[in-house]
């Protein structure tokens, strides 16, 4: 095989040329990226803010900041051709008593009363978190005014401030705001600050018989707070919980938890309100009493409840749960009737008296002066008796007198008797008695 040999071209010159070549294409490009872009704008009586944002969003590089209360008072005209960033907020600012200053990427617009003195001071420092990591975008202010800056990359931050100013707020989303009081004077200052995590309180299951953190938790359970109930508005907490909690559903008017684990057993899930089980309804239960509802689902449950728990457990808590007292409410209804009265004259009916004199002369005229008008009395009355139909004492007596069985004087001695028995007067006398006596028993 024939061998090449492969010869460079590209001689030293060449090299050069190319070299030199993409360093002039590069370099605009790099001090674009390192001034921001040019600006062209021209607007007439328009808000400051507005023209400000647009000087901003031109740039593609400064950031503008400046307080609300400071520059809503004006308005400007303006026409800006192919201006630097700093140029641009100059002629805008041209006829305000505003002032700007340049901190790196940073332009900061600011009234002229904050630098009454005339002098400042810059300063300076790092800020970071309780394990020495840079926070970067950390917003560095004035007290509690909005004139502030941010940390860059490193963490590091420059800020120059009027030497009457003596407090930083530092702030910072998961972190507690600091504020750093910094010594009177018109020397310069370096102060660093380390920013400390929110003390947020974790995800905590509530089992009913503890309190636990949620990474501690060997179980499977599902937290859902009362702003999460909020979201949804539904007329029982069942409903709300059907989509948030995984494996819950509802169906033909029964709750279920893991899906149906017995046709004929029991499968709604136990409901534990305030630590405890409760056998009602969870769709009794209002929903804004409710602080949280903490679901629990798997085996580690029945560790806990025991068989109960088989088919989960839903554990809420409510807004007015106490742990050091217990709150009863009790419900008594007492009904008082008058004592009623049975005797027949103060009803409206004969007493048994008058009963009796009625019927007296009924049966003596039925037995014995109805002159054939009315069927054989002896004969109807037998049939009666013989036929099991009701017949009164007082017709008995009169069938026994017609019969020859009895006297007129055993008549009358009957008639006597009966005379006597109000039924209704010793029922009432019995039964609606105020006390009972020893011979009586009262229920």
């Amino acid at each position: 095989m024939k061998k090449v040999k492969l010869i460079n071209l590209m001689t030293d010159e060449i090299r050069l040329g190319v070299l030199f070549f993409c360093m002039c294409f590069l370099l605009p490009v790099s001090a674009q990226t390192g001034q921001g872009n040019r600006i062209t704008y021209k607007c007439s009586n328009e808000k400051l803010q507005r023209a400000l944002m647009t000087v901003e969003r031109q740039s593609g590089y400064y950031r503008l900041q400046y307080a609300m209360e400071d520059v809503a008072p004006y308005s400007v005209t303006a026409n800006i051709k192919n201006a630097s960033a700093e140029e641009a907020v100059r002629q805008l600012l041209r006829n305000t008593s505003l002032q700007y200053e340049m901190n790196g990427r940073f332009i900061q617009v600011y009234a002229k009363k904050q630098q009454a003195s005339g002098r400042t001071r810059t300063v300076r420092g790092y800020v970071r978190d309780a394990d020495g990591e840079a926070l970067i975008g950390v917003p560095v202010c004035i007290g509690e005014s909005r004139v502030c800056t941010v940390t860059d990359a490193d963490g590091f931050y420059t800020f120059s401030i009027p030497v009457e100013e003596t407090m930083l707020k530092f702030s910072y989303v998961g972190m507690e705001t600091a504020y750093v009081r910094i010594p009177g004077g018109s020397r310069d200052v370096s102060r660093d600050v380390a920013l400390r995590s929110d003390n947020v309180l974790e995800d905590v299951v509530v089992t009913g018989y503890q309190e636990i953190q949620k990474p501690k938790m060997t179980g499977a359970a599902t937290t859902i707070t009362a702003d999460k109930l909020n979201d949804r508005y539904t007329t029982n907490i069942a409903d709300n919980l059907e989509g948030r909690v995984a494996g819950l559903s509802t169906y033909g008017g029964r709750l279920t938890i893991r899906g149906t684990s017995s046709l004929y057993a029991e499968s709604t899930p136990l409901l534990v309100v305030d630590g405890l089980p409760v056998e009602g309804d969870i769709k009794d239960i209002n929903p804004y009493d409710i602080a949280t509802v903490n679901v629990l689902k798997d085996a580690a449950a029945t560790a806990i409840y025991g068989a109960r728990a088989s088919n989960g457990i839903i554990v809420i808590t409510t807004k007015n749960a106490n742990k050091n007292k217990i709150d009863i409410d009790f419900a008594s209804n007492l009904t008082i009737y008058e004592k009623r009265n049975m005797n027949y004259s103060d009803n409206f009916y004969m007493t048994p008296e008058q009963q009796l004199v009625v019927e007296t002369d009924y049966y003596d005229y039925y037995f014995f002066h109805n002159d054939g008008e009315i069927y054989d009395p002896i004969m109807s009355t037998m049939s009666d008796i013989e036929s099991g139909k009701s017949i009164s004492p007082l017709r008995y007596a009169y069938y026994q007198l017609a019969n020859g069985e009895i006297t007129q004087q055993q008549l009358d001695a009957i008639i006597a008797q009966l005379k006597n028995n109000n039924y209704a007067k010793e029922y009432g006398k019995k039964c609606f008695a105020n006390k009972c006596s020893n011979s009586i028993t009262c229920r």
